[in-house]
């Protein structure tokens, strides 16, 4: 007998012998039900894989809401204007305490004091970095436009080069150095080619050659793979040779879809395939479209097609139908639907629907309207029907990653699970001080490596063309 069934019988023992205090609570003329308890215990130990716990205090979530303000008025101004700052700018972060850490690589004092005077914080804390987080994320939004581009070209059969086919098989992702603002690129090998690539560590094709005559046949087929995939890259995407190139083995991108599963939230129906898709909902957002302007929710875009119907339980009277998906994208920066409502028993607010990890949905978080970016460190709250309320912290911003073919990159990934099947699409956000009012940072979509992971509101906006309000 594991240990996990184990403990599963033994709660159910000490449920039953507390049975006549629970009858004497609900009623003596209620029945106990051993199997949904026995159900109930079950799912407590299945969600135990999600952190949940709601835990930074007021005092940080102040700070953090302060630096985050502070961290999109600095990005805003980089991007803007074409000055010192956006060269000695080399990134930000939210410290232990919620302050924000700003990353220099200049070190006379008019950097600081220009920081000082221009963005009104007085808690900002400085410290020495490298590089320039403006040229590192430009170099990188190149490189991953391109990689989606082939990608998309060759699953659309507009490309006929073998060997970009066999780079795209290989599915090379970019990885962001935020401590000095570098590319590195992966590409997806099985496992233990790694081991090989690492045993003769160089992307220098000559230097590769003193080894030749040590290496085994099957090292050699798996290297010329390896520099066939650079060479490739550089004429395809990048000639930059700065940047340095790994094998990895980590898993994908989980979706997540709960599939036709019933419960609380958004359901989409599939006509042709007479069954739903389980979502959550996202922000409230406008959406211009076709020369109208719609206003409804954002979700995630798996698990939609255009023209499908929303409803509010898996069912497809027309007395559950909340709306219809107007349009999506699936793919590089977004995962993104819209739906509008069009069912006049519904309201679109902006308050938070679930406010506990329990479920609660007493009123809670009101969001203001507007979408916002996070640096790493920074507090997140995702609000979705699977695992209800749950708290995290950001540790990537730039992540890149693959799903079912389909490349993805700018994703924000958080330090740990805090979703499960039926929270994709469900909202994330910041809060401000007493977590009474808060931002959108985007809609979830899915988990890589265990830790759950976010398209950016930002990128909604710029690429889809929803906004928040």
């Amino acid at each position: 007998m594991n240990k996990r069934f184990t403990s599963l019988v033994m709660s159910v023992v000490l449920l039953l012998s507390l049975q006549p205090l629970i009858i004497d609570a609900a009623g003596a003329d209620d029945e106990y039900d051993i199997m949904k308890c026995a159900e109930e215990i079950q799912t407590y130990y299945d969600n135990q894989g999600t952190v949940s716990e709601i835990g930074p205090t007021d005092e940080f979530q102040r700070h953090n809401y302060e630096s985050t303000e502070t961290y999109n008025a600095i990005i805003e101004h980089i991007y803007e204007h074409q000055d010192e700052l956006r060269e000695d700018f080399a990134g930000a972060y939210v410290n232990d305490d919620g302050y924000l850490v700003v990353m220099l690589n200049c070190d006379n004092g008019s950097c600081k004091s220009f920081i000082n005077s221009n963005f009104k914080n007085n808690d900002i804390v400085f410290s020495k970095g490298t590089g320039s987080y403006y040229e590192g994320q430009s170099k990188l939004e190149k490189i991953d436009e391109k990689i989606f581009s082939l990608q998309q070209s060759v699953a659309e059969g507009t490309i006929s080069d073998e060997n970009s086919k066999e780079l795209i098989k290989l599915q090379p992702k970019t990885i962001y150095n935020s401590d000095n603002n570098t590319v590195s690129v992966a590409f997806r090998m099985m496992a233990g080619m790694s081991d090989i690539v690492d045993k003769y560590r160089t992307n220098n094709l000559k230097e590769l050659g003193t080894f030749e005559t040590k290496m085994t046949s099957f090292e050699k087929m798996i290297l010329n793979e390896y520099f066939s995939a650079i060479s490739t890259f550089s004429k395809s995407i990048s000639e930059d040779e700065v940047i340095t190139f790994y094998v990895l083995e980590d898993d994908q991108v989980v979706e997540e879809t709960e599939a036709w599963r019933p419960g609380r939230g958004i359901f989409v129906y599939h006509p042709g395939a007479g069954n739903f898709s389980g979502l959550s909902t996202g922000y409230r957002a406008k959406y211009p479209y076709n020369n109208t302007t719609y206003y409804g929710f954002v979700t995630a875009g798996h698990g939609t097609s255009v023209g499908e119907n929303v409803y509010i339980t898996n069912s497809s009277n027309s007395a559950y139908k909340l709306g219809s998906i107007i349009n999506r994208s699936y793919g590089g920066s977004v995962d993104v639907s819209f739906f509008n409502i069009t069912n006049g028993n519904y309201t679109r607010s902006n308050y938070i629907y679930y406010t506990s990890s329990q479920g609660s949905t007493q009123y809670g978080t009101l969001l203001d309207g507007t979408q916002t970016l996070v640096s790493n460190g920074a507090s997140i709250y995702k609000s979705g029907k699977a695992t209800y309320l749950t708290h995290g912290y950001v540790s990537n911003t730039s992540l890149s990653a693959w799903y079912d073919g389909t490349y993805f990159y700018g994703l924000i990934q958080a330090d740990r699970n805090m979703s499960s099947s039926g929270d994709s699409g469900s909202v994330t956000y910041i809060v401000s001080s007493g977590t009474t009012t808060g931002k959108a940072v985007g809609v979830l979509k899915g988990k890589v490596n265990e830790k759950t992971v976010f398209i950016k509101a930002s990128n909604i906006r710029s690429v889809f063309g929803a906004e928040a309000y």
